[in-house]
């Protein structure tokens, strides 16, 4: 039980851990649909579902 009293003196350090990683992954995971707003309507991917999926870029 003294092992756990100890570890609440590192509450404010492990929220602050907690918030930079979930930082780092909101980060990570824009920065991979910039290329679906740099995409260009081609046969594959006609303009508008390119718009539709920009669309939910920002909805999600």
């Amino acid at each position: 039980m003294r092992f756990l009293a100890q570890l609440h003196e590192f509450n404010d350090w492990a929220r602050l851990a907690l918030r930079l990683g979930l930082g780092v992954v909101f980060l990570v995971h824009g920065s991979q649909k910039w290329g679906t707003w740099r995409a260009q309507p081609s046969a594959h991917l006609p303009a508008r579902m390119l718009s539709i999926l920009r669309f939910l870029s920002i909805a999600e």
